[in-house]
């Protein structure tokens, strides 16, 4: 079986937030949506190759979520060139990521909760290249 790629879909409370911090914060673009009654309901979003789906069900409650400890559940990395400048804009921009962290598996990390509570970690590798993130064509 070949896969093409892995687009994850979010759940989310106000699609209208979540978009708002998506773009503002994180530089994406709305490339396709849905709307129902004049309100949005779904999403799909990108950021160069980045894709992720926003979706809004009925009853969205993400309550629980942003309650989580850091790293109590699933986190959605993003490897960037630079974590420490990554780290820095998004704190001048008023965002609240947390600490920045050198960990043994070589990377410079730290994380940022999105509207809904999903844990976003952006990461650059030490030592330059990244080992084990490398397409292979099959």
């Amino acid at each position: 079986m070949l896969l093409d790629r892995l687009v994850p879909l979010l759940n989310v409370e106000d699609l209208e937030a979540s978009l708002d911090f998506y773009r503002n914060a994180l530089g994406f673009s709305v490339e396709n949506r849905h709307d129902a009654d004049g309100e949005p309901i779904w999403a799909l979003i990108s950021h160069g190759p980045v894709q992720l789906m926003l979706n809004r069900p009925d009853g969205a409650d993400s309550a629980a979520r942003r309650a989580r400890p850091s790293y109590g559940e699933t986190l959605f990395y993003f490897y960037v060139p630079d974590a420490r400048a990554a780290h820095e804009e998004l704190s001048d921009r008023g965002y609240a990521p947390g600490p920045l962290e050198e960990q043994a598996y070589g990377v410079r990390e730290f994380t940022l909760r999105d509207p809904d509570g999903y844990e976003l970690a952006f990461a650059s590798w030490l030592g330059g290249e990244g080992i084990g993130l490398e397409s292979e064509e099959g």
